[in-house]
């Protein structure tokens, strides 16, 4: 009773919180918590706590703790689009399976597919998608490689970055592969237009 009291307290207190500041702050909240703690610790009462809301709000604005926590997704690979385009040209890689919001996105992703979510729902904002973000940079560096080439070549290292941070643990990586590794990508993307000669020429 105690706790529905000071919920509702702190309800009549953000009555006319907009909505769209709502979201921030329920966003905001949820990302620290999930540096905090296990994911399945971060429950809609202590995210509505930190965010100072009623837990309402997370349903009325993303439908469930999983519609915000697909939310938080997208905004963390927001956060990592606004990081790689101040990436110098040459680091391009080498930042990518080790830049915190990439991390927690990649973790939080695969925690909730573990958890029954549609793997689809983390696809409806491709923008922001990593394999789109480098895509767009490889263009800008070398217009002469087809977009099938940069698309793949992308692909793949999204899906190496990701399975890196997912079972990085359970593999011997000596502390200095991840930077080696990087400026092993680096190579083979300047080495790209002799290496995807004519594999594309049948696709359309």
């Amino acid at each position: 009773m105690a706790g529905r009291a000071v919920d509702e307290a702190v309800h009549q207190k953000r009555r006319y919180v907009p909505r769209t500041t709502s979201r921030v702050l329920l966003v905001g909240a949820t990302i620290e918590l999930l540096r905090e703690l296990p994911f399945d610790e971060v429950t809609v009462r202590r995210i509505a706590e930190r965010a100072g809301l009623n837990t309402k709000a997370i349903m009325n604005i993303f439908g469930s703790q999983e519609g915000l926590f697909i939310e938080v997704a997208g905004e963390l690979s927001r956060r990592f689009a606004e990081f790689l385009a101040a990436q110098p040209e040459e680091q391009i890689y080498e930042g990518v399976p080790i830049q915190a919001d990439f991390v927690l996105r990649t973790q939080l992703v695969a925690w909730l597919i573990a958890q029954g979510a549609d793997p689809r729902s983390f696809t409806r904002v491709p923008d922001h998608q990593v394999s789109t973000i480098l895509q767009a940079r490889q263009r800008q560096r070398e217009a002469g490689i087809g977009d099938d080439a940069i698309r793949l070549f992308t692909e793949v290292l999204q899906y190496l970055a990701e399975g890196f941070i997912i079972f990085g643990g359970a593999h011997d990586t000596r502390p200095d592969d991840v930077a080696v590794a990087g400026a092993f990508m680096n190579r083979i993307r300047a080495d790209l237009p002799r290496l995807t000669e004519g594999l594309f020429e049948n696709t359309s």
